[in-house]
Parts: structure tokens; sequence; C-alpha cells
């Protein structure tokens, strides 16, 4: 992917694959958005209790980690919070 995905395009293909946004807290295979009033600021994907794939920036100098609840929250806490799960 060489671009950033708008948020109503982001939006819409968590929509088509089947995530609607969930009060409950979260769980692996759900996607967490954070937010501000305006729009989505940062997407990362939970892949274990604990841990989430995260990118911090659009460079290839930031790269792809696995990284603890704790420290997405560090890094993306002070936005509103969202939680997507697919729904089967």
């Amino acid at each position: 992917m060489d671009q950033w995905i708008k948020e109503d395009s982001f939006l819409n293909t968590l929509n088509i694959l089947g995530y609607t946004k969930s009060s409950e807290p979260s769980k692996k295979g759900d996607i967490i958005v954070y937010s501000n009033n305006k729009s989505i600021i940062h997407a990362s994907y939970q892949v274990e209790d604990e841990l989430f794939i995260n990118k911090n920036g659009q460079t290839i100098f930031n790269p792809y980690k696995l990284i603890t609840i704790a420290d997405l929250e560090k890094n993306w806490g002070m936005y509103n919070k969202h939680v997507y799960r697919q729904q089967h």
C-alpha cells in the first residue's frame, strides 16, 4: 500500500467486511479505532489479548510492530477509543 486510506473508505471497508462498532471490551480479531471530534486518527488490529499490529507513521521508515495495549494507549489513548468487531 503506497497511500493512507481515507476515513470514508476505511469505514466502508470495515462495513463490507462485517465489522460493526461494539460497546464491549476489545478482544482478538477486533480493530481499535482512535478518533477526535472530527475524524479518525489511528487504527490498530488486535491479534491476541494484549498484542496489536501497529504502525505509527506513514513512511517506510515507520515499521509495523507488535505492541501491547499499554503502548497503544500511551500513544493514542488521549483520543476517543472505538472497538469494531466482525460479525459472523
